[in-house]
């Protein structure tokens, strides 16, 4: 079995078991860059269903996605 890589920590993790290696993370907006490894890389979004990138990617960008919260007047980090 491989090995879960958590890209977004959420009520709906997402999460690829493709074999990778995360080489930086910003806490800025909750972004990681990852370097794929002979393949492509396919991402398991629980209910939205799952995405691959082209096999010749070698590099992906994780960004978590952002919401606007008028009570706080901030962008924060969006949960499912």
């Amino acid at each position: 079995m491989r090995k879960k890589t958590i890209l977004e920590p959420s009520t709906n993790t997402h999460i690829t078991t493709s074999n990778v290696e995360i080489v930086e993370k910003f806490n800025k907006m909750g972004t990681i860059v990852i370097d794929t490894k002979n393949d492509n890389m396919i991402v398991e979004h629980g209910h939205h269903n799952t995405v691959a990138t082209e096999t010749d990617t070698k590099r992906v960008i994780k960004i978590t996605q952002q919401e606007y919260n008028p009570v706080l007047q901030a962008f924060q980090n969006a949960f499912d």
